[in-house]
């Protein structure tokens, strides 16, 4: 076996029988089960901590089978009560380890546990079925279990069989596991280092496996792997050419440029198929940063998130070019971001509202498993219950009669966690489906859940910060928007300054309330009238209040004060909160 070539994926060498492992190849890299080291291509020893070489070396001798969290909690911390998350940090550790192939390497299976996939074989899949619009109930198939023997045969088989068959492919790419919507196919070229310092190739090195890494983990996206992209480092052809050679619909191209003792780094994406540039950024790095890999990690996470996630430049851009479709045109793909971008929280149209949950009840009808579509769904019912979009007619004139759309938002939230308990979007929608129902606590939990398995991704940041200021945790949501709207600027939302207006205004500091709320201001929404409306009365503006009132019943003819505070009601805000804003709107004039 010494002597054969063996699969670039999987590889067991064993030192006397298949029973005795005592290496793994997995992506490239060696798991040494008897050093208790995990090793790259030239021998150096990847750090990983001692619970996450565990639980990995525990997956790899039992390739091919669900392991369940229980066993992998039993053998990794015997004797010790801890959570699901203590295993959940050590899965991400391991797949950051592990590089772009990680992700298909290292399989979630919903509800169960992991697995590592073989070569040669899909894992066992999970077959949900839909029982009703109102009754959706989740059925699993029982689990095959392969020994650890056979694993290991299977393994050796796969690699002698490559090793001696010329398999030709399409160019590798970090692919979607099963369930989720295959979305565009992004190539990361090569980052330029244009600084004139050889000595920050490595950091131009770190952000291209970075960015590639980090767009890996939106499982909707195709990323090209490093070894497809890595010879058009500085001689790349056009984006248009590129495209069709490589088969990407989009390009993520990196300059690093000197700026005295610190570096930029600007970071662009180009429509392929267009060669027109549909997003770009500048981050600063100073090489005198205390983990300049922790840096690297912060732009890679940032700046993949604002290209890769749903709301993301990509999303944007397929959202485009997607509305002269049909709601039946529509790929899965392209339905979520419909759900996604079509239900922005100052929409002030309902055709995209209507046109998303349409398809996204027939996805989730005919896909039960896509733990997106079902996410999507809590921000379509969420504008629903808002604005009273694309409902019936007595259902968009009363609040109260829209109240039922929260459970709907918890059933589909609830879907999407069993399907992907480890997605930060789940997770993210899964808060916003908790403030719809008022649960402060929960959305808090929720929050939390997302941003720890993605710090970075302002799209979870600038939301979520939102509702847990609404959710009473101003200090928390404020930090959380903050941080949303200095990563996004200049095109930041413009919701997402809520919450500091709100925050200011409450503790009764009315200019920097009304600097937010001018920053939040959309001319065509009732609401972002209904800010200023009970901000000018304690700054002694009342005309200029009386003004915005008289928009408003252009807007909105009838509105009252009655229906402004079930509104805020609705959206879970305390009573005094609600109590001093309507003692404002009198002095407005808005009426009773």
């Amino acid at each position: 076996m010494r002597g054969k070539q063996m699969n670039e994926v999987q590889q067991i060498e064993s030192s006397n029988s298949l029973g005795t492992v005592d290496r793994l190849d997995l992506a490239g890299l060696t798991l040494d089960l008897r050093r208790e080291e995990l090793r790259d291509a030239a021998g150096t020893r990847i750090e990983l901590r001692n619970r996450s070489f565990g639980v990995l070396r525990h997956l790899a001798t039992n390739a091919g089978r669900v392991v369940t969290k229980d066993e992998l909690l039993e053998v990794n911390w015997p004797g010790v009560t801890v959570t699901d998350d203590s295993l959940t940090q050590c899965i991400s550790e391991i797949r950051r380890a592990l590089g772009d192939a990680g992700r298909d390497l290292i399989r979630t299976v919903p509800r169960r546990g992991y697995m590592i996939v073989l070569p040669d074989r899909p894992p066992v899949a999970l077959s949900p079925v839909v029982a009703g619009p109102s009754n959706w109930a989740l059925h699993t198939q029982p689990r095959v279990v392969i020994p650890v023997v056979l694993a290991a045969a299977l393994l050796v088989l796969w690699g002698l069989w490559t090793a001696t068959n010329d398999v030709g492919s399409p160019p590798a790419v970090v692919s979607a596991p099963v369930g989720v919507s295959r979305g565009p196919t992004v190539a990361v070229l090569p980052f330029d280092n244009q600084t004139g310092d050889a000595g920050r190739d490595a950091l131009a090195d770190g952000l291209t496996q970075g960015m590639i890494s980090a767009l890996g983990r939106f499982a909707e996206l195709r990323v090209l792997t490093r070894g497809v992209t890595k010879g058009y480092g500085g001689r790349a052809p056009s984006t248009i050419d590129l495209g069709q050679g490589l088969g990407v619909a989009y390009v993520v191209e990196g300059t690093l440029r000197r700026d005295g003792e610190a570096s930029r780094v600007d970071i662009r994406l180009s429509d392929a198929r267009t060669g027109a540039q549909v997003w770009s950024k500048t981050f600063e790095v100073r090489l005198a940063a205390a983990s300049l890999l922790a840096t690297e990690d912060e732009i890679a996470g940032t700046a993949s998130a604002m290209i890769g996630s749903y709301w993301g430049a990509i999303g944007i851009a397929e959202f485009k070019r997607i509305q002269s479709k049909s709601t039946s045109e529509l790929t899965p793909y392209e339905c979520i971001v419909q759900g996604v971008i079509g239900t922005s929280t100052d929409i002030t149209v309902p055709e995209p509202v209507a046109k998303a949950r349409e398809c996204l009840e027939r996805l989730t009808r005919s896909e039960t498993g896509n733990a997106a579509a079902w996410a999507a769904l809590v921000l379509v019912f969420n504008t629903q219950r808002n604005w009273g979009f694309a409902l019936p007619p007595d259902e968009a004139a009363s609040v109260d009669k829209r109240l039922y759309l929260a459970a709907n938002a918890l059933t589909a939230a609830n879907h999407a966690i069993e399907l992907a308990p480890n997605d930060a979007f789940v997770r993210g929608l899964a808060a916003r489906a908790a403030w719809m129902a008022c649960q402060p606590d929960q959305v808090r939990i929720e929050t939390r859940r997302a941003i720890a398995l993605n710090p970075n991704d302002p799209q979870n940041l600038g939301p979520l910060g939102t509702l847990m200021a609404a959710s009473g945790f101003w200090e928390e949501g404020v930090a959380l928007a903050e941080k949303g709207i200095a990563l996004t600027a200049p095109s930041t939302p413009r919701w997402w300054w809520w919450a500091i207006a709100k925050d200011h205004w409450f503790r009764g500091r009315y200019v920097p309330a009304l600097d937010a709320f001018r920053q939040a201001f959309v001319e065509q929404l009732w609401l972002s009238h209904l800010q200023m409306a009970y901000t000018l009365p304690f700054l002694d503006r009342t005309d200029e209040a009386k003004a915005h009132v008289a928009s408003i019943l252009k807007l909105s003819p009838g509105f009252t004060i009655r229906e402004a505070d079930a509104y805020y009601a609705m959206w879970c805000f305390p009573q005094p909160y609600r109590e001093k804003m309507r003692g404002a709107l009198r002095k407005a004039g808005l009426p009773h």
